[in-house]
């Protein structure tokens, strides 16, 4: 094949450029600016995290202080990990059996609050 004719093929296919260069305007981003990311929070969910905290603490409320610890020791709230009946007991000086009773106690507060029943809805069924 003749160099020219591989040089006319060559020239037909664009040389590949970088997505931030592609808008065809110097002053103008380029395309990566329309590429979603895929490691970005989705709006509605950090929504719906943002109302389902704000629920939550609004039904914390009907708790006792000691009760309202316990829960959130238990569940994670605000922690990285949920604590254990034996963790909960070592940081508040109680029995384990102590704690499953406060928290047995918590939680039926919880069933019979008014306030509980806006947390309902984010519960799959």
């Amino acid at each position: 094949m003749p160099v020219a004719k591989v040089e006319e093929i060559l020239g037909v296919v664009p040389e590949p450029q970088a997505l931030e260069d592609m808008s065809g305007d110097d002053d103008s981003p380029g395309l990566m600016r329309f590429i979603a990311d895929v490691n970005a929070p989705c709006p509605l969910e950090r929504t719906v995290d943002r109302e389902l905290k704000e629920k939550v603490a609004g039904t914390l409320q009907v708790l006792s202080s000691r009760e309202e610890e316990i829960v959130r020791l238990r569940f994670g709230i605000g922690r990285d990990m949920p604590y254990t009946l034996e963790e909960i007991g070592r940081v508040m000086g109680l029995s384990r059996e102590r704690v499953r009773q406060i928290e047995a106690a918590a939680l039926k507060k919880f069933q019979a609050a008014e306030e509980c029943r806006d947390l309902r809805q984010f519960v799959s069924a």
